[in-house]
């Protein structure tokens, strides 16, 4: 019986003190969580979206900080006019092979993604090669948030449990 007791003081001490890092998506006008889920500080994300203007994509390639902050290291378009970049900063590099134009070379830290996202300019995040999430499917077209927040194994259990049964 005391062995039982013991046991499951551990692993509740385990779930109160083990930190996961996560990636939280966020309603910022009703500070709503919508989506949860685990990530490791290097793991890529990629932004996808339709440029609003030159009706072109844009894709957005980030690293995940030790810092819990994202790493925009690239960004591929193919239009390079209207709010799309023009020229490469400072240990940058704007290559073209005629169709498509890459920004190279970025190491631009951003300690939060804030994007307006549209069901019309086809929004998505992705993570590794195997998690893709349709951002305007989260919570319909608007403003969202995005960060990567370390937390307590079980709280994070509860928040995507509580997300699981709310969708």
């Amino acid at each position: 019986m005391k062995f039982r007791r013991i046991l499951f003081f551990l692993c509740l001490v385990f779930l109160l003190v083990i930190p996961v890092t996560v990636l939280q998506i966020r309603l910022p006008k009703e500070n709503r969580l919508v989506w949860i889920g685990r990530v490791s500080p290097g793991d890529g994300m990629e932004t996808v979206y339709l440029h609003s203007v030159e009706k072109s994509l844009v894709f957005e390639y980030y690293r995940i900080g030790e810092d819990l902050r994202f790493n925009l290291k690239e960004t591929a378009f193919s239009s390079c006019n209207t709010g799309l970049p023009a020229f490469a900063g400072e240990g940058e590099r704007l290559i073209s092979d005629g169709r498509t134009f890459r920004l190279t070379g970025m190491n631009r830290v951003i300690p939060e993604i804030r994007l307006w996202v549209h069901r019309d300019y086809g929004n998505v995040l992705k993570l590794g090669n195997d998690r893709v999430i349709d951002l305007p499917a989260l919570a319909g077209n608007g403003l969202l948030e995005v960060a990567v927040r370390k937390m307590p194994l079980a709280q994070w259990g509860v928040l995507s449990l509580s997300l699981a049964l709310h969708r």
